[in-house]
């Protein structure tokens, strides 16, 4: 009985530091105030649409995962739209990037076209796979689906893959609900990332 009050103590320090979290990111990225118009829209949008992924956990939040890249598709074009393009680089930006020593920023466009498309079909596939497939004998399949998703439409730090993380395997079986947030609360008491986790 201790030691269900401890780790339930232990899970509200948890939701108190990925609230935390949410409010650092929040301010850090979103300076301006049309990104943080659009960041609480966003937020808000999310958990209309998505109430299945803090629901009971016997309902299966899973279907709700298309929210993700809709709303930052969404967000991209509202900012073009808002802000209009990126001004071209100008030649003091040029040769400041020549000085720095750097020879190479990342990839060329047709690279990156790739490398998105890459993403996104991988990301469609895992939801179709998964749809098709038997769990049974199946089981590196729905693991890779699971946590390609979570790690796909999540931006920042481990609080923030923390309700995707527990929707993937807490509904599944793969791990309960209280061992998932113990081991929350007992990589919070390590030195380290969180995603020693």
């Amino acid at each position: 009985a201790w030691l269900a009050g401890l780790v339930g103590g232990l899970s509200a320090a948890g939701v108190a530091l990925v609230a935390s979290a949410a409010l650092g990111l929040w301010g850090k990225a979103c300076g301006p105030a049309d990104a943080k118009v659009l960041a609480g829209s966003c937020c808000t949008i999310l958990l209309y649409f998505s109430a299945e992924l803090i629901a009971p956990p016997e309902r299966d939040g899973r279907n709700w995962m298309w929210i993700f890249p809709t709303l930052i598709v969404c967000g991209g074009v509202f900012t073009y739209i808002w802000r209009g393009p990126l001004p071209d680089s100008t030649p003091t930006q040029n040769s400041s990037i020549e000085d720095s020593g750097v020879e190479h920023f990342g990839v060329g466009r047709a690279a990156g076209a790739v490398l998105v498309t890459l993403v996104v079909v991988i990301f469609i596939a895992s939801f179709i796979m998964t749809a098709a497939l038997d769990y049974d004998g199946n089981e590196h399949i729905f693991w890779f689906s699971a946590f390609w998703r979570t790690g796909t439409v999540i931006w920042g730090g481990g609080q923030v893959v923390l309700p995707l993380l527990e929707n993937e395997v807490v509904p599944t079986g793969w791990i309960e609900r209280s061992i998932f947030f113990a081991g929350l609360a007992l990589a919070q008491a390590m030195p380290g990332p969180l995603f020693n986790f």
